[in-house]
């Protein structure tokens, strides 16, 4: 519950004053009966680093699609950050079809014109705010919800981090015996599997079951910050140690002292900041910008990519330095697809979830279901699995799941692959994993209209990213 200690943080961001002060004051006696604080910004720049200090504060961010200062595709690329449960309003002045239905396909909660009338505008606001909360609350729920899985399906007095990783398979087991093995261990590790397969849970278990859990876990998204900003955000700098520097930004690296820092996606991080943390795996020290003496840290480092670590490797995306030292301990996690008789576990998982979510308690459901859920190839893995059942359990009326409630995708895979492949007359080919990423970067740049930006969002990989794998696949 929010209380007039810790209020809730509304950002807006305009390049126009006079609208922000017309916009404020219409939002004046509900903030106040609310319990939030709405901060506004003329500059991008001054904005993000507001947003990075009260970060988990943050409920609404608006902002204007045409400010200059920016590239405004960037912009919204900086801001929408994976594990955010604030919401994001945008204003745009030339709203077209286009522009409309790729922003359809990002995690956006309102698309406005510019001129839309200010009550209106604020309106989606408050909008915002409340379903900010209630993501929020759910996201709490959720945990609390594989905390109580643990506890029906391990009976041990220590706590076990690594049941909240839900499977029965071979492969899975096999992961969990891992984790277990090597959690008490300071050594640096390296998490590799697809998107969607459960890296950052897999790294919260190596936390929590260590000695370290009582410490800070911390975890640095490599796609989601600019370039230029990636060091003052690890490393931190002092006051005065540049023009703009204000105040003391305490780092990352900083914030994980006797905890653990968690990279993902580590190829996506720049080779000049591989090369310092190379350098803090060797001597475990830092320099803050600001300060004449190296700082002294005692951090696990786990780190991670959705890659092929090999050719990451032999194409320079990751030093190989850098690899050496975190493939200490190497994990590899299995796609869905290699693990398909942990699918009904995992379905029902879901369904029991969203289901007490939703109001529609005691769900069954068709058991030939599973067939085709088992059929599907699952190209996003268990975070796919997640959404469809999510999406089912939105979408059904009654109490009973039944086939025609299954995405026509799932229903019709096989004879969808068929015709796509017309040499195939009985089961659907095996494809490579590069295959399936090319025709993934295709279908995403389909649907957001071949607009490189946005696609990329949508797969979940930075516009780096997809402009390096159109140029290995040849897509135009």
């Amino acid at each position: 519950m929010i209380t007039k200690k810790d209020p809730k943080k509304i950002i807006l961001i305009d390049s126009n004053p006079s609208f922000l002060t017309n916009l404020v004051k219409i939002l004046e006696p509900w903030k106040l009966n609310s319990d939030v604080e709405v901060h506004t910004f003329t500059s991008p720049a001054n904005a993000l680093l507001f947003l990075d200090k009260y970060y988990s504060k943050i409920s609404v961010i608006l902002t204007d699609f045409g400010m200059t200062q920016v590239n405004p595709l960037e912009f919204i690329d900086r801001i929408d950050r994976k594990d955010r449960t604030y919401q994001i309003i945008i204003l745009a002045t030339n709203l077209n079809r286009n522009l409309t239905e790729s922003f359809l396909h990002l995690n956006i909660f309102d698309l406005l014109h510019k001129n839309e009338p200010l009550p209106k505008i604020a309106d989606s606001i408050k909008q915002a705010y409340v379903f900010s909360l209630k993501k929020e609350e759910q996201k709490n729920r959720f945990e609390s919800y594989l905390q109580e899985i643990r506890k029906e399906n391990f009976s041990q007095t220590i706590q076990d981090f690594s049941s909240s990783i839900l499977g029965s398979s071979k492969e899975i087991l096999s992961l969990k015996k891992q984790i277990k093995k090597i959690a008490p261990s300071a050594a640096p590790c390296l998490i590799v599997g697809e998107s969607g397969t459960g890296k950052d849970l897999v790294a919260r278990a190596l936390h929590e079951e260590s000695t370290r859990k009582q410490n800070p876990f911390v975890v640095f998204n490599c796609a989601s910050f600019p370039k230029e900003s990636i060091e003052a955000e690890l490393f931190g700098y002092r006051r005065g140690a540049f023009s703009n520097a204000t105040y003391d930004k305490q780092g990352l690296l900083e914030l994980a002292n006797n905890g653990t820092l968690y990279f993902d996606e580590i190829s996506e991080l720049p080779i000049e900041i591989q090369t310092r943390i190379t350098n803090f795996l060797d001597d475990g020290q830092i320099q803050v910008l600001g300060d004449t003496i190296p700082k002294k840290l005692d951090i696990r480092i786990i780190a991670s990519t959705s890659e092929d670590i090999e050719q990451a490797v032999k194409q320079g995306k990751i030093k190989h330095e850098l690899y050496f030292r975190l493939n200490v301990i190497p994990l590899f996690l299995p796609p869905l697809r290699e693990r398909k008789s942990d699918i009904k576990e995992l379905f029902e998982a879901f369904l029991a979830y969203y289901s007490n979510q939703e109001n529609k308690p005691n769900l069954k459901y068709d058991e030939s279901i599973l067939l085709y859920l088992e059929n599907y190839y699952w190209p996003g893995n268990i975070r796919e699995l997640k959404n469809v059942t999510q999406r089912i359990v939105l979408f059904l009326e009654g109490n009973f799941v039944k086939l025609d409630n299954i995405p026509i995708e799932i229903l019709r895979y096989k004879e969808l692959e068929r015709r796509d492949d017309p040499t195939t007359t009985m089961e659907r080919p095996v494809l490579s994993m590069k295959e399936i990423e090319k025709r993934s970067i295709e279908k995403a740049l389909k649907k957001a209209n071949y607009n490189k930006e946005l696609a990329a969002k949508t797969l979940g990989i930075s516009r780096a990213s997809i402009y390096r794998k159109m140029k290995e696949y040849g897509i135009e």
